[in-house]
């Protein structure tokens, strides 16, 4: 039911995500700076909220020697910035992330607000690819003077529906 105490809900620029609409499991491998590269199975769940106003991830991993990672985002575009916005609170941060970011030819690009990681303060971005398999590529890279530099990768690949 729509009203006058609700705000309009971004149907169109809501549905340019569907892409990532489903259940995945992947490999991720991990770039961490100044250590060894880690792969490891992970899995997510991708859906639209029942209230229509945020598409909802549910990711869950275990990192080998440091154990289980989870993490809920939410995701939504902002009319007032005209942007996608993107909150993610993880197992392993007191503060939640903050994302900003946009639509492009290749893909939905998020940058963050610096956020605190075990190597300081960091600014991340991350590119979700999707490819015409159903499946989509995930890259998280921090950035640096030099450039952004990849400190997380996966391929997600659908999960078969149980019959």
């Amino acid at each position: 039911m729509v009203n006058e105490t609700m705000l309009a809900i971004p149907q169109g620029a809501l549905r340019k995500l569907e892409f990532l609409s489903g259940d995945y499991s992947g490999v991720q491998t991990l770039y961490p700076p100044g250590g060894d590269v880690v792969s490891y199975n992970v899995s997510c769940c991708i859906a639209r909220e029942a209230c229509d106003r945020f598409v909802r991830i549910e990711f869950f991993g275990e990192v080998p020697e440091l154990g289980v990672e989870t993490f809920t985002a939410m995701v939504t575009f902002s009319a007032a910035d005209s942007c996608y916005k993107m909150w993610l609170f993880s197992s392993r941060s007191e503060e939640p992330l903050h994302m900003k970011g946009e639509l492009r030819d290749h893909g939905l690009v998020m940058i963050s607000q610096p956020w605190v990681m075990p190597w300081g303060l960091q600014r991340l971005r991350s590119t979700f690819v999707p490819y015409i398999d159903g499946s989509f590529e995930l890259l998280t890279e921090l950035w640096s003077p030099d450039g952004y530099v990849k400190f997380r990768q996966t391929l997600f690949r659908r999960r078969a529906l149980a019959l």
